[in-house]
């Protein structure tokens, strides 16, 4: 059996339908992306998350930092920090100023709230951190032989 419910009484049937229908339709996920700085070794680094799809969030946005034998995010962070967050946008993380040269690995993931489901984006970006790039700058004294002569030398950009 078939109904057809014409003119406004069916316009007004399909708009409040459509209405009920989009409430109880759920929200497209949060989407969570994660960028991180390069540094030369005895400067810090730090990772960005960009949180969008999610209008009037709160919550937070917790980050974790791993070492360069970890590229799965597995193990235990060497770091953690957290961002509060008020709505869609770029949250940072803390800086962590890492002991040795070499690639550290970033995972974020935001809480969700009420509207809002949680997110995360795990391994999602790489700090390099490259070796210190010293400089040796030296001048000598000039002499004869079997006199004395002097050399001074200048170490500078290393890191120890």
């Amino acid at each position: 059996m078939r109904f057809w419910i014409g003119g406004s009484a069916g316009a007004a049937l399909a708009t409040a339908l459509g209405l009920f229908l989009s409430a109880i339709a759920p929200a497209a996920p949060p989407t969570l992306t994660v960028e991180a700085t390069d540094a030369e070794i005895g400067e810090a680094v730090h990772a960005t998350a960009e949180l969008s799809e999610s209008p009037g969030a709160t919550g937070e946005i917790g980050f974790e930092v791993f070492a360069s034998d970890d590229p799965t995010c597995a193990g235990p962070a060497l770091d953690q920090s957290s961002a509060t967050v008020s709505g869609e946008g770029e949250y940072d993380s803390a800086d962590f100023e890492p002991a040795v040269a070499g690639d550290y690995y970033w995972t974020a993931r935001y809480s969700g709230d009420g509207e809002n489901e949680p997110a995360e984006s795990i391994c999602a970006a790489t700090s390099t951190v490259a070796k210190a790039s010293p400089e040796m700058t030296g001048n000598a004294t000039s002499g004869v032989v079997g006199t004395a002569i002097r050399d001074e030398v200048t170490f500078t950009g290393g890191f120890s």
